[in-house]
């Protein structure tokens, strides 16, 4: 018989799901404060660069948000708000990622 899993191990299909989520979160919050700065854009990384095993998990639309919302108003965030913006989200998903 086969022990049990040790408490708090996560499954394939919870890697999976926090996979999408970060995938979400780089696409929709980091990259559109980055975009001038990257040398891959969010409309590739989603066509070309997305991993097989979350293609069919997250709608290309959504991940495409974020760099949306910014074309369509024309303007991007101060700098300040943006550097925030991506410390605290960084900071997020260092903890989520910790399980913290």
């Amino acid at each position: 018989k086969k022990p049990p899993p040790p408490r708090g191990m996560l499954s394939i299909q919870n890697y999976t799901d926090v996979a999408a989520f970060l995938e979400f979160t780089v696409c929709s919050c980091v990259l559109p404060n980055l975009e001038n700065q990257v040398l891959t854009s969010v409309e590739d990384r989603v066509r070309y660069y997305l991993p097989k095993s979350l293609a069919g998990r997250i709608p290309q639309l959504s991940l495409l948000w974020g760099s949306a919302i910014q074309k369509k108003t024309g303007q991007s965030q101060p700098r300040e708000v943006a550097w925030f913006e991506l410390q605290r989200t960084v900071l997020v998903l260092g903890s989520f990622v910790l399980l913290d």
